[in-house]
C-alpha cells in the first residue's frame, strides 16, 4: 500500500497513549449524550416528525405499504421506532429518543474511522464538533432517520477500511455488507456511499493492478457488491418508483452550484440562523486547505526548493497519478466528503432538483476531519487557539440553537 505513516494511528505512542485517547472519547461521547438528551421534549413535533409519529404506530404492513405509496424513504427507520415506541410508549422523549441515542451511539465509529485515516488527534477533533454542532444535535433530536442513516453510513466505512489495509475476516466484510444495505433501507441517499467506494476501488485496482494483494482484494470485493445488490433488490423496484414520482413534483426549489455547495457547508458548520455560524464556516473552510494541499499537492520533490515553485507545480500535480497514489487516505477523504455533495447537486442543477444538505450529512464527518487535520498542521499554539476558537464559537452556536428549542 501508500505511504500512510503520517496519517495512520499514533501506535507508537504505547499502551498509556491509547488509554489516554480511550478517555477523551468518553468524555466526548458524554458531552454527546448531554447535549442531545437535554430538552429533548421542548420543541413541539414539526411536519417531518408528526409523518413519523403518524406512521409509526401503524402495523408493519401498513409501514411497509405507506412507504411504496406516499414517501420517499426507505422504511427501516420507521420500523425501528415502531418496535422502540412498543417498548417505550409514544410521548415526544420516546419518539425523539431513538434519534438521540444513535446520534450519540455513532461517535464512536465516527472516531474509529478517523483515527484510521488521520490518527487520534484528528479523530478527536471530529468527535468533538459531531458532538456540539448544532446541525448534528439537532438531528439527534428529531424524529427522523438521519442518525440511524449515518451510524450505517460509519459502520460500512469502518469496515471498509479494515478491508482495504487486509485486517477484516469474515465478520468485518459482514458488517460492511450488512452495514450498507441497512444504510440503503434507511434513505436513499445512501446510494452515494457505495458509489463513491466503488470508484475508489477501481481506482486503486488500477494503479495496482499487478499487486496480488489488490486483486485478491478486488476480487472480494465485487463478491460484496454482489450480496449488497441481491440483498438491496427486492428494494430497487420501489425506490426507483419513488425517484420517478418526484420527477417535476418535488418541493425543493433548484438553486446555483455555488449555494448548493457552501451553503451546505455553512449548515454544517452550525445552521444559517446561529450567530457564530459564519465564523465557524469560515474557520473550518480555511483550515481544510492545510492538510488539502500539504497530504496532495505540496510536498516538495527532492532538490525542489521554495514556495513559489512548490505553488507553481500545482497543477502538474494534481493530474499526476502517482502522486493521489501517494496520497490514498486524503483521496478517500476528499471523495467521501465531495462526491455525496457534488453529485446530487449536479443532478439538481440540471436534471432534477433533489439536494438536501441532511442528505449528505456522512460528507459534513469528512468536512470536519479534513479541518481537524489542518489544525494538527499549524504551529503549536496557533492550532490550539485556532481550534479552541471553532469550538468556543460552536458552543456559542449550541447555545443559541437551545435558545430557540424553548418554547416562547
Amino acid at each position: 500500500m501508500s505511504n500512510r505513516a503520517e496519517n495512520r494511528p499514533d501506535h507508537s505512542a504505547g499502551e498509556e497513549g491509547d488509554r489516554q485517547a480511550v478517555w477523551v472519547l468518553i468524555a466526548i461521547i458524554c458531552v454527546a449524550a448531554v447535549v442531545r438528551f437535554v430538552l429533548l421534549d421542548a420543541a413541539p413535533y414539526w411536519k417531518d416528525e408528526r409523518f413519523t409519529v403518524n406512521l409509526t404506530q401503524m402495523d408493519v404492513a401498513s409501514i411497509l405499504g405507506w412507504g411504496d405509496k406516499n414517501d420517499v424513504h426507505p422504511p427501516l427507520y420507521y420500523l425501528t421506532v415502531h418496535y422502540w415506541i412498543q417498548i417505550f410508549g409514544t410521548s415526544p422523549m420516546a419518539f425523539r429518543s431513538v434519534s438521540a441515542l444513535l446520534g450519540t451511539i455513532l461517535i464512536i465509529p465516527a472516531w474509529m474511522v478517523g483515527r484510521r485515516l488521520f490518527g487520534t488527534v484528528p479523530a478527536h477533533g471530529m468527535a468533538l464538533m459531531v458532538a456540539i454542532v448544532p446541525f448534528h444535535v439537532h438531528h439527534a433530536q428529531d424524529a427522523r432517520m438521519y442518525p440511524l442513516f449515518l451510524l450505517c453510513s460509519l459502520l460500512a466505512l469502518l469496515a471498509f477500511l479494515r478491508l482495504r489495509d487486509g485486517v477484516a475476516g469474515m465478520g468485518w466484510k459482514s458488517v460492511h455488507v450488512l452495514a450498507i444495505v441497512a444504510s440503503l433501507y434507511t434513505h436513499n441517499y445512501a446510494v452515494f456511499l457505495p458509489v463513491v467506494l466503488n470508484l475508489y476501488m477501481v481506482g486503486l485496482w488500477w494503479m495496482k493492478r499487478r499487486d496480488p494483494r489488490i486483486q485478491r482484494l478486488f476480487r472480494t470485493w465485487i463478491l460484496l457488491q454482489v450480496a449488497i445488490g441481491l440483498l438491496y433488490l427486492p428494494w430497487i423496484t420501489v425506490m426507483l418508483k419513488q425517484v420517478s414520482d418526484i420527477q417535476g413534483n418535488y418541493w425543493i426549489e433548484r438553486e446555483s452550484l455555488f449555494r448548493y455547495i457552501f451553503g451546505s457547508l455553512a449548515i454544517y458548520s452550525g445552521t444559517l440562523k446561529y450567530i457564530m455560524t459564519p465564523l465557524v464556516a469560515v474557520g473550518m473552510i480555511l483550515l481544510c486547505l492545510p492538510g488539502v494541499l500539504k497530504s496532495a499537492l505540496l510536498h516538495g520533490e527532492k532538490g525542489e526548493d521554495g514556495v513559489l515553485r512548490r505553488i507553481l507545480m500545482v497543477p502538474v500535480r494534481v493530474l499526476d497519478p502517482g502522486r493521489w497514489q501517494r496520497s490514498e487516505e486524503m483521496v478517500l477523504v476528499l471523495m467521501v466528503f465531495l462526491l455525496p455533495l457534488l453529485i446530487p447537486a449536479i443532478v439538481s442543477q440540471f436534471i432534477q432538483p433533489m439536494f438536501l444538505p441532511r442528505g449528505a450529512i456522512l460528507s459534513s464527518l469528512f468536512f470536519y476531519l479534513i479541518a481537524a487535520r489542518g489544525v494538527t498542521l499549524l504551529p503549536g499554539r496557533v492550532g490550539v487557539m485556532v481550534g479552541g476558537g471553532v469550538v468556543l464559537a460552536s458552543l456559542i452556536n449550541l447555545g443559541d440553537y437551545y435558545l430557540h428549542q424553548i418554547p416562547g
